[in-house]
């Protein structure tokens, strides 16, 4: 069973269960697949293997971000797409955030990461 997914009539993980985690940020809540959940992975799932299918490297996926974002989030690398231009198209806009040296799209109501070329 996935170390994050309990079956609900068993006890949640205690702190002995987790102590190879080093930090607080590295234990995530257990995951319990309700219909919002899953149709965030749905849609999640849906936006990355549109963005495979037009080259990209998806590199990271997560239904549920950790950063206070309220949407899912895809993290791709070019690829063998090459560039941005197909990933612009599709999200028709791209957002800079200089202060941080990324940039993102939303697509589907997922945010998307870009990577920095290859």
């Amino acid at each position: 069973m996935h170390p994050h997914l309990f079956a609900v009539d068993s006890a949640p993980p205690t702190l002995a269960d987790i102590e190879h985690m080093h930090t607080a940020a590295e234990f995530q809540l257990p995951l319990i697949l309700t219909p919002e959940y899953t149709e965030r992975l749905a849609t999640m799932n849906r936006v990355s293997r549109r963005l495979r299918e037009l080259g990209y490297q998806v590199y990271h996926e997560q239904a549920m971000p950790t950063d206070g974002s309220t949407c899912p989030l895809v993290k791709v690398r070019p690829g063998r797409a090459g560039s941005m231009r197909a990933l612009q198209h599709l999200a028709g806009a791209l957002v800079e955030d200089r202060a941080q040296g990324v940039k993102y799209a939303s697509i589907d109501g997922v945010r998307v990461h870009l990577g920095a070329l290859q």
